[in-house]
């Protein structure tokens, strides 16, 4: 009789196993933030590290790695890659090689932010931080970071979104999309010149919103105005890049930035 019931129960319960099973596998596998390798924003983000960092800095590179089990269309800026788009060969006249490895990743069907790095586009001695930061351990990844960083000179910081907005509290677990400002702080108070992304929203104009996040930087951060130069890349979605010197890399950083200015205005502009 026993034998009967726990077969019974064994046939009710198999199938709810299966479902949170499949369920959690799903979740897991399509979370992954790895789904926008190739875009257009890894472009600009490559194209202007390359351009930027002088070969005597070492540059770090934090990903801001997340799960997040979302839908939407975020990764869908690769159509740059395709042969015939209108932008293809602007693209591919500013940085051919970057271009092609990037065309080669995604055409095997293999984005990941590890195989990003495995394409040597930046310096072969460029740090890459790549743990997947959970809201309930953040002071834990930080923390890691810090360490991974110490021979960096130049942290380039990638966060889903860009620097945190009053709409999230830190406790969110939507909060991972964001930089933390106490971040920044503590990365520059540790002589690190930074560079964040910063997605450009399409409900003010651009030149508000940067102004905005110059005042709040410069409030945050023992940071003068001077010190901070921001790039704007247009193709895709609508991005800036902060970056902010340290007083020891600008007579390097300022060569970069001059040369940025003069050649790749029709792709990258140096806005202020």
């Amino acid at each position: 009789m026993l034998a009967k019931y726990a077969h019974e129960l064994s046939a009710l319960v198999r199938p709810f196993t299966i479902f949170a099973f499949s369920y959690f596998h799903f979740k897991q596998y399509n979370a992954m933030q790895d789904r926008y390798a190739g875009d257009t924003g890894d472009f600009s983000k490559f194209y202007l590290l390359k351009k930027l960092v002088p070969g005597h800095l070492r540059l770090g590179l934090n990903w801001y790695r997340v799960e997040l089990a979302e839908s939407n269309n975020d990764g869908r800026h690769i159509r740059y890659l395709s042969e015939g788009h209108r932008d293809a060969a602007l693209f591919e006249r500013h940085d051919h090689d970057l271009y092609h490895q990037l065309r080669q990743a995604v055409n095997a069907g293999r984005r990941s932010v590890r195989r990003l790095e495995e394409l040597a586009a930046l310096p072969q001695s460029t740090i890459y931080y790549s743990e997947l930061l959970h809201h309930h351990q953040r002071d834990k990844w930080f923390d890691g970071s810090c360490r991974i960083f110490e021979e960096a000179d130049i942290i380039c910081c990638d966060p889903d979104n860009g620097l945190e907005v009053k709409s999230c509290m830190a406790s969110q677990r939507r909060s991972v999309k964001y930089m933390l400002y106490e971040e920044v702080k503590k990365y520059y108070a540790a002589g690190k010149s930074l560079v964040v992304y910063q997605h450009v929203s399409r409900m003010s104009s651009r030149a508000g919103q940067m102004e905005a996040r110059i005042r709040e930087l410069t409030t945050r951060l023992p940071i003068a105005r001077s010190h901070i130069v921001v790039f704007y890349f247009g193709k895709g979605s609508g991005r800036f890049y902060f970056l902010l010197m340290q007083d020891a890399h600008i007579p390097a950083l300022a060569a970069s930035i001059s040369h940025i200015r003069d050649t790749c205005g029709d792709l990258l502009s140096v806005e202020g």
